[in-house]
């Protein structure tokens, strides 16, 4: 039965990072927890198969549904006395990550700051998963607005660079931080040139077709709009939402990001009309799932600019620039809000900013 049970762990691990297997996963999480329980090993596998599960939810896009089962995994962890422990660290950057998804970034940086001093306590600072921890890290001060987030993810990157292989997936996840901090601090072409990097990281790592090279294309598809080249832009959304489309389906909110850019690019681009298609598309996807408030405002931004472009509905394109004011709160939207606000300024009769 242990070897059994490890398998059934093992094969949940694997299949999260398989969009097309996830049903097998949920049901092979079921068979290896009723396998523990019934042999009353919980202990550190089961700590491993909750986590892991965790895993499935990340990849269906339920992040809340993550947060809970990796708050499962630290609980059993606990109950096997594992409180400090390497593999303890590990689980508080998934759980990081599960709440960075929600937009919970104050929460977030909080087990990325736990889960860095585990690392760099028990595994040492050149150690890739410290490396990792940075990354995260870095992610998350750059979410908030905070002028650390390059420094902290550029210490992360030269970790992983020096420690894991020109192939390992983590690289592009990186280096697609690294050209995010970048364009926050205003070095557009610099952030491109390292986004086409992690482009092609992500293709290295895990081939043109899997969902992870549709996060770094997005993220330059975004740093091409701001550059003011909506063209490219646009070629870069319509791969990346044609990946994630084969990979997850229609109905993922991973695919909003997609959306988004591609709407972004065709208003841009004087194409309005064209423009209001996948921004619906976008809309009903984030506010049918939980996302981090800022991405919803920005769809509901860039909608209401299209609206009110093709005279579609103005009074519909004026409720989703105030919605979209309301959700821009926190120091790392501030730049968003003042773009909305002088929208909302220069198109809404006898207001102010």
């Amino acid at each position: 039965a242990d070897g059994r049970a490890e398998a059934l762990v093992a094969l949940t691990q694997f299949v999260a990072y398989d969009a097309a297997r996830l049903e097998d996963g949920h049901d092979w999480f079921h068979q290896a927890r009723a396998l523990l329980v019934r042999t009353r090993r919980q202990g550190v596998l089961l700590a491993r198969l909750e986590s892991a599960h965790g895993l499935l939810f990340t990849a269906q896009g339920d992040p809340v549904a993550a947060e809970a089962s990796q708050r499962n995994a630290l609980a059993e962890l606990d109950k096997a006395g594992l409180v400090d422990s390497p593999e303890r660290g590990s689980l508080l950057r998934l759980l990081g990550q599960a709440l960075s998804a929600q937009g919970r970034h104050p929460e977030a940086l909080a087990e990325y700051q736990r889960s860095l001093e585990m690392s760099q306590r028990l595994l040492g600072a050149g150690h890739p998963r410290t490396g990792n921890a940075l990354v995260c890290l870095g992610a998350s001060l750059g979410a908030l607005g905070d002028p650390e987030a390059l420094p902290t993810v550029r210490q992360g990157l030269a970790i992983l660079e020096r420690t894991l292989s020109p192939r390992h997936p983590l690289r592009s996840v990186a280096l697609e931080a690294l050209g995010t901090a970048l364009a926050r601090t205003g070095a557009r072409e610099e952030a491109a040139r390292v986004l086409r990097r992690a482009v092609a990281a992500a293709e290295g790592a895990r081939g043109s077709r899997h969902p992870d090279v549709a996060p770094p294309g997005d993220s330059l598809g975004e740093v091409l709009l701001a550059l003011g080249q909506p063209a490219e832009a646009l070629e870069r959304f319509t791969r990346a939402l044609g990946v994630r489309e084969s990979t997850l389906g229609a109905a993922h909110p991973d695919l909003a990001a997609s959306l988004t850019g591609q709407g972004e690019a065709l208003l841009r681009l004087g194409r309005s009309h064209e423009a209001l298609v996948p921004l619906e598309r976008a809309l009903t996807l984030r506010e049918s799932h939980v996302v981090p408030p800022e991405d919803l405002a920005h769809t509901r931004f860039v909608l209401a600019q299209a609206l009110w472009e093709t005279r579609r509905d103005v009074k519909r394109a004026r409720a989703l620039g105030e919605m979209a004011e309301r959700g821009l709160h926190g120091p790392g939207a501030q730049g968003a809000l003042a773009q909305v606000q002088a929208w909302l300024g220069e198109h809404t009769k006898g207001s102010g900013p």
